[in-house]
């Protein structure tokens, strides 16, 4: 993992340089997820997500317009990110959860091989879809600019909601935002 970091701090210095002065400015003892946002867009304002198009662990073709007619959450994380691995508990709980219940989640590993999301998804067996997005094109495709991010996607493949930063996924907050998308998209 420290491998990971170093090769993250000496590509990106500036975003590391950053990401330092955000961490040293927080109060003792808060954590970062204070910071968080949630973004929701009402209906008629929301954008199509864009096409998510990788390969799962299996080496099997995903796509995101496969489960279309679901609530979907597509989360952006890194295996160096702290508050990434810090939420993945939340997030694989509420997949448990309410997997077959009309949501589905995806976490696309940001910059990884498919080898090191592997190892990863075995070592900490969350149990949850993972994809890798090795060369980045689909999070650049998605405007992914910070780990972890989460879009919310309602079930006619528009953009519901944004959450940037550590989330609890199995907040009441969260199961409530997620019920609202979903009673707004079959009104639509």
């Amino acid at each position: 993992m420290r491998q990971h970091i170093k090769k993250f701090i000496k590509n990106r210095p500036f975003i590391a340089s950053a990401a330092l002065m955000v961490m040293s400015m927080a109060p003792a003892g808060h954590a970062m997820a204070s910071a968080k946002k949630v973004k929701l867009y009402e209906p008629k304002s929301r954008q199509m997500a864009p096409k998510l198009h990788l390969n799962d662990l299996q080496g099997e073709a995903y796509s995101l317009s496969r489960d279309k007619g679901e609530v979907r959450i597509v989360n952006f994380w890194s295996s160096w990110c702290g508050p990434c691995i810090k939420e993945m508990p939340s997030l694989s709980g509420l997949h448990n959860e309410l997997k077959g219940q009309g949501l589905n989640v995806v976490a696309v590993a940001v910059g990884e091989s498919l080898h090191d999301v592997k190892a990863f998804q075995q070592s900490s067996g969350f149990n949850l879809p993972m994809l890798a997005d090795e060369d980045k094109t689909a999070s650049d495709d998605w405007g992914v600019f910070a780990v972890p991010i989460s879009y919310i996607i309602d079930r006619r493949g528009y953009i519901a909601a944004r959450v940037v930063g550590e989330y609890d996924w199995e907040s009441d907050e969260m199961k409530q935002l997620l019920n609202k998308v979903n009673q707004e998209s079959s009104t639509l």
